[in-house]
């Protein structure tokens, strides 16, 4: 009856089970007019109330703009109260799922009602359908239950308790209150185990432990004897606790609700319950033994976002109806007297694993952690120790606890970490020298090491004995090792953070002789997604350049490599002609270059060692591109800087950047190349621009969007908020912007809000200005790690159309522009503070979407990082990020 279903579900409830409740109707007619007035003064409370699923942690519900909620903690062990404050006032909230409202001052009042919840969630929800139910608030040892009628929600929630109660005995039939007092003061009784009178069940009595099976026997439910085996089970009498027992057959049935199927036909001893290859998961259980006294069953079910469900017995629902959760796992163990007589055993088939082994007797059998349903079950009943199955040992799959630790040159072993946090260190330039990593045995998984040495190479094993570690490779075993991935990845010296390396790849460096510093692990699913980042491994490539120039009055020079100096100083010398050739290792390509020469401009470019420029002819160079092509430009940058009269040495110029100058009539007097591998820092100088050209005299406008403001915080770390820092930097760039003789147009000079969707561009699109720099500060919650700078331009994403901007969002130029304005401002930045290099990305954010002119959006750094936010807290870090910003629009300006 489906009233009973409910109150089954009610029980779990108000036993701090985790079961979710579903809306039924009810059907008992000798309570429907009670039930109906009920309702009627329910119908009175409002619809709308606050449901707060709390999970221990501290919170802060912002309730109003002036009104909020603050959890602290639980107030003991029992977690079924928490400590609480709202406008200064401390308050204790029941976490029983029943609906209270909370009177505070000023008249204002919370109408809430908690439950405990491994996730934190807080959330207003409307109530729209009422049902009147019997809840147990009296469960004794011998079954017999008191119950009260509740009023409850489709959410669960209780609405109203109603002095109004019912009686059950053990087996749910309705009695009397007397009845019910008489139950339990006399005790518990024994289960009744007398022989019944009638001749079919005394032709079953045997003598007590003459009912063995031999090992090939099939599972004992409703198999029939045979004629000899009922001669001898006839053949002696004997007693068990001083009473003669009647043996009878169990018969074992189960069933199963499936999504999208509801209830399945029940099943009986061994059979398949559920379905396979359908992708369908089970949502319930139900399981029965009878045909047997003093022998029953109890099951537990592991739901999803629940965990495991109090124990129910004989065909109750363990897991939920018509809420959409999968069951994860199943628990069944046997109770009564005959119980040691029994195992009980069971299997799961696992979305993604397949049928795992037998599990037995309240093992539990399915996954954890691991978010993957139960699509079917087969369960045997089996006299103790006969036919049991062969696969046991492989029944639970939880998500595997890593755990490692570094021992780092000069202060030793480190604390274990696990799952992903960093071990080592990150900018202190210490040395890791052993690693351990390992995963509990429990899991059916071990982890094998081996370590790459600065002297050793490759070792199995933790240790470099006393030598610093370049690079690690890990890989899992055991039962298990086909169903997961280890993931791992290292800080290396010089580089940062490589990409995620997996199952025995190589992680870290070969041939740099750059140290190790620190490792992060973590160990997932087969079918779970990575995002591995860059290559994890870098090994050392022996590319290498080499160029020659043509000096007046002294000819061509002698070939220079890789950052050596080609030309003069001092000597007032000016350089006519160039030629640079490029050494292969591993990677194909060539190396193309162009000069800009007295009165001819920029040359055609050449490439591998033709002549770019002139001889004879007594033409100064003025300034040089040089750039790689083919499968090499995919793993180097190419840097370069001349030393031009009147200027002496100038900044690094990369990958086809101008370098020199141009309308100043200066001569190139020398010239340094180097070859660098993608990921690493450009090489040490002067802090310069690489290329010096007239700015001309009309005036440029630049519009700065400062990020965020009035009720839009921003990101909040360390009691700072991002619209107030954006502010600072923002006004600082315009007073250094507007000194080099800009006009500036700033979208908010004060703490006020702006929409983003399409105020900020709006305005932008209407002020008449040349380009849009929108000003922000970055944050990652959760890892307090990352740090440095990046600048994005647009994406056009189909699934985020303009509002305002048709016709100009994706327009080439547009983008093309937009792309030199974010290169040219980034590569300043970075140049200018050496701050981590995190990229010129590209996203499709509104201001950049909705923005008509040549756009760019700037994440000075990461609020998250301590030490990152206090440096761009300084006058003297945002004068450098000014002077920057300055320096790269000079550089757009240069050439559009």
């Amino acid at each position: 009856m489906q009233w009973k279903i409910l109150v089954t579900f009610m029980s779990a409830l108000v036993l701090g089970s985790n079961v979710s409740l579903p809306v039924m109707d009810t059907h008992m007619s000798n309570e429907e007019e009670i039930k109906s007035e009920l309702v009627e003064e329910v119908e009175t409370l409002s619809n709308t109330y606050y449901q707060l699923k709390y999970d221990g942690s501290k919170q802060t519900v912002s309730l109003t703009e002036d009104l909020e909620l603050l959890l602290f903690s639980w107030k003991d062990e029992k977690e079924d109260t928490i400590l609480a404050e709202v406008s200064g006032e401390q308050i204790e909230i029941p976490v029983n799922k029943e609906r209270k409202i909370y009177k505070l001052v000023d008249d204002a009042e919370i109408d809430l009602a908690a439950e405990n919840s491994k996730t934190f969630i807080f959330s207003t929800v409307v109530s729209e359908q009422k049902v009147e139910t019997f809840i147990p608030v009296e469960v004794n040892e011998n079954l017999s239950s008191k119950e009260q009628i509740a009023i409850i929600d489709e959410f669960g929630t209780i609405l109203e308790w109603v002095e109004t109660f019912q009686y059950l005995d053990a087996t749910g039939t309705i009695i009397s209150e007397e009845e019910y007092q008489k139950l339990n003061t006399v005790g518990e009784e024994e289960p009744d185990l007398e022989i019944e009178e009638s001749q079919e069940e005394s032709s079953e009595i045997i003598e007590e432990g003459q009912n063995e099976i031999s090992s090939e026997e099939e599972p004992i439910a409703d198999v029939e004897s045979s004629e000899e085996e009922e001669k001898a089970s006839n053949s002696e009498v004997t007693t068990f606790s001083m009473s003669k027992v009647a043996v009878t057959k169990p018969t074992l049935t189960y069933q199963t609700h499936v999504e999208s199927h509801g209830w399945m036909p029940a099943v009986k001893n061994g059979e398949m319950a559920g379905t396979s290859g359908q992708k369908k998961r089970l949502e319930a259980i139900k399981l029965n033994i009878a045909g047997i006294k003093g022998l029953e069953i109890s099951y537990a079910t592991h739901i999803q976002s629940k965990g495991w469900t109090k124990y129910v017995s004989n065909n109750q629902i363990s897991g939920t109806v018509g809420s959409g959760k999968r069951l994860e796992a199943i628990k069944i163990k046997l109770n009564g007297v005959q119980a040691s007589k029994y195992d009980i055993y069971y299997r799961v088939h696992v979305e993604k694993f397949g049928w795992l082994d037998w599990a037995k007797n309240d093992e539990p059998a399915g996954t954890a952690g691991l978010g993957r349903r139960v699509e079917a079950i087969e369960v045997k009943l089996l006299y103790k120790g006969t036919n049991k199955p062969t696969d046991t040992s492989n029944y639970f799959v939880e998500q595997p606890i890593v755990t490692y630790r570094s021992d780092i040159k000069g202060q030793g072993w480190q604390p274990y970490v696990s799952n992903g946090v960093l071990s080592g260190s990150v900018g202190k330039k210490k040395a890791i020298q052993a690693i351990e990593v390992s995963i509990p045995s429990q899991s059916g998984l071990q982890v094998s090491q081996s370590i790459y040495a600065k002297k050793g190479g490759w070792v199995d094993g933790l240790s470099s004995n006393g030598q610093q570690i370049e690079a690690i490779k890990l890989n899992l075993t055991g039962k298990n090792a086909q169903l997961f991935d280890i993931y791992y990845r290292v800080h290396a010296q010089k580089i940062g953070w490589l990409g995620w390396a997996k199952n025995g790849e190589s992680a870290g460096t070969e041939g740099y002789d750059y140290r190790l510093e620190a490792y992060e692990v973590k160990v997932v699913p087969k079918w779970q997604y990575v995002n591995r980042g860059d290559e994890s491994f870098k090994y050392k490539d022996k590319s290498s350049v080499t160029y020659s120039s043509h000096v007046q009055s002294l000819g061509w020079l002698a070939d220079v490599t890789d950052g050596q100096v080609s030309g003069t100083e001092g000597r007032s010398l000016r350089m006519e002609g160039l030629k640079i050739n490029l050494n292969h290792d591993k990677y194909s390509g060539d190396i193309s270059y162009e000069t800009h020469v007295q009165s001819y401009g920029w040359l055609n470019p050449v490439s591998n060692g033709s002549l770019s420029g002139t001889t004879g002819r007594s033409k100064r160079l003025e300034a040089v591109k040089i750039n790689l092509t083919g499968e090499i430009a995919d793993y180097y940058d190419v840097y370069y800087r001349v030393h031009a009269e009147s200027y002496g040495w100038l900044g690094w110029a990369k990958n086809g950047e101008p370098a020199g100058t141009e309308g100043v009539a200066k001569r190139l007097e020398s010239l340094q190349v180097q070859l660098v591998e993608k990921g690493l820092p450009a090489p040490s100088g002067n802090k310069k621009e690489a290329f010096i050209k007239p700015v001309p005299v009309t005036k440029r406008v630049v519009f700065l969007d400062v990020g965020h403001g009035g009720s839009d915080s921003g990101a909040q770390y360390y009691g700072i908020k991002e619209k107030d820092l954006n502010l600072r930097m923002g006004k600082k760039m315009q007073k250094d912007l507007e000194k080099a003789g800009y006009t500036v147009i700033m979208s908010r000079t004060d703490d006020t809000y702006m929409d983003i969707r399409s105020e900020r561009s709006e305005m932008a699109n209407n002020s008449g200005a040349e380009i849009f720099i929108s000003l922000h500060n970055n944050a990652m919650p959760g890892n307090s790690y990352v740090n440095g700078i990046e600048t994005y331009y647009y994406e056009y994403d189909p699934n985020y159309q303009p509002v305002i901007n048709q016709a100009m969002h994706n327009n080439p130029d547009r983008l093309l522009k937009s792309a030199a304005l974010a290169k040219a401002v980034h590569s300043n930045l970075i140049n200018h503070t050496g701050a981590t290099d995190r990229g010129v990305r590209r996203e499709t954010f509104a201001v950049l979407r909705e923005t008509a002119l040549p756009s760019i959006l700037l994440e000075f750094g990461y609020m998250s990082n301590y030490d990152e936010v206090q440096r761009l807290l300084t006058d003297k870090y945002q004068h450098t990020l000014s002077k920057a910003l300055l320096e790269g629009v000079n550089a757009y300006f240069k050439t559009y």
